[in-house]
């Protein structure tokens, strides 16, 4: 009867301790994962972010092209296109600097849009201007 009685603490005591480091070890795998689940959500806001840049980029990139080529119906297009995107990402931006280097681009939509209807490559400059500053966010 004591042996049994000997063999039932053991078994209670290898069970607890057994289910403590399990526990333990469950408890540290599950912050792990939570960390790690938080830095993966931070580096694709980033990548999230550096995407919309770089579209921004290539899209004045394109309007500039077609302003210097004189082709102003088709910069037009992309003007309305280009600075509504602008418009969208700076009221979406969360970091300072992105939020400022956007509102400062769509400070030239009104230079841009009257030369434009009026067929005049006179924003060329603030459009590199913007373009170089658009660059900055994807660097």
């Amino acid at each position: 009867m004591e042996k049994g009685i000997a063999v039932l603490v053991a078994l209670v005591v290898g069970g607890a301790v057994g289910y403590l480091y399990s526990h333990q070890q469950t408890t540290q795998v599950t912050n792990t994962l939570e960390q790690t689940k938080s830095e993966m959500g931070e580096e694709l806001r980033q990548l999230r972010d550096w995407k919309q840049a770089g579209t921004l980029t290539a899209d004045a990139g394109s309007l500039l092209v077609e302003v210097e080529q004189k082709n102003f119906t088709v910069a037009r297009e992309l003007s309305t296109k280009f600075f509504d995107a602008v418009r969208q990402s700076e009221a979406a931006a969360t970091d300072p600097q992105k939020k400022k280097a956007l509102t400062d681009v769509l400070g030239a939509r009104d230079q841009v849009t009257s030369d434009l209807a009026t067929g005049s490559d006179h924003s060329v400059p603030k459009l590199r201007e913007v373009f170089l500053s658009l660059q900055q966010l994807i660097r």
